[in-house]
């Protein structure tokens, strides 16, 4: 009896698989990949089936990867050409800097050469001034001042004027014996009268020398104003009226570089050492 009940059983199991079901409980539904070809259409047989489209799975063709690698080229592009305009700065700020200090160091070395070169010709002026300074107090022209100065107080007889002459000079004064001397001495032709002449111009022939190189800054202002101005004033003061006899004898330009170094002297200030 169980054997047979197993028989009836497996047959109807059987008979199930077989023929489809009649009950109105429950239809029968196509299966789900049925279903799906039967909504998007049917494909063909040859036709390969692909990978589903949907962002983030994983057979997807629309990656995202491509897009991440340009974002990252673009990145690495913009620091680049950051890091490209930073060296080019720092390298026109280092040209830059470059030339400062050597347009620095040239004129340094121009100003250094140039207060070199002021030193050097300070040092030349006052070695010549001096030079000029012991012409002047040198003994050979000892004897020529003595004359000088002996003819401007009126006392220096030409050596070949007659006695009356110079007696009746020398009568009207000290200034009126001077002319008269120099008058006679100006158109004698005799040796010793020459001589005498050169005698009297000697000492203000070195000043009217000195003057004009002090007058083209060739003489250091200071020394001769220390040591020359005192007797270039005495003569000047001195010889006031036989300078303007030469002046009506010759042109104004006689002894005019000596004017004007009197004229200017006062401006200008002695040494320390001189000073009050």
């Amino acid at each position: 009896m169980a054997a047979a009940i197993g028989v009836r059983w497996n047959a109807a199991i059987a008979t199930s698989y077989a023929a489809p079901s009649t009950s109105k409980a429950e239809p029968a539904r196509p299966a789900p990949h049925a279903e799906r070809v039967t909504r998007r259409g049917g494909r063909r047989p040859t036709e390969r089936r692909g990978p589903r489209h949907r962002p983030g799975h994983r057979g997807s063709r629309r990656q995202h990867r491509p897009l991440n690698v340009l974002v990252s080229e673009g990145a690495h592009d913009s620091t680049a050409a950051l890091v490209t305009a930073g060296a080019t700065s720092l390298a026109a700020l280092a040209a830059v800097f470059a030339f400062v200090v050597a347009w620095l160091t040239v004129h340094d070395n121009r100003r250094t050469e140039r207060k070199r070169r002021e030193d050097d010709s300070l040092t030349a002026r006052e070695r010549l001034t001096y030079e000029y300074v012991g012409r002047l107090e040198d003994l050979a022209l000892t004897d020529h001042k003595a004359v000088m100065a002996s003819f401007l107080r009126g006392g220096f007889r030409p050596p070949g004027m007659r006695d009356a002459d110079w007696q009746a000079a020398k009568a009207e004064g000290p200034v009126a014996a001077g002319l008269a001397a120099w008058e006679y001495l100006s158109s004698s032709e005799s040796v010793e009268d020459r001589r005498a002449v050169l005698q009297i111009v000697a000492f203000p022939n070195m000043l009217e020398t000195i003057a004009g190189m002090y007058n083209h800054g060739l003489l250091d202002y200071g020394i001769v104003k220390t040591r020359i101005e005192n007797q270039a004033t005495t003569f000047w003061k001195q010889a006031e009226w036989w300078i303007e006899a030469l002046q009506r004898q010759y042109d104004d330009e006689t002894l005019k570089d000596l004017r004007v170094m009197i004229d200017d002297l006062p401006k200008q200030v002695k040494p320390s050492p001189y000073q009050a």
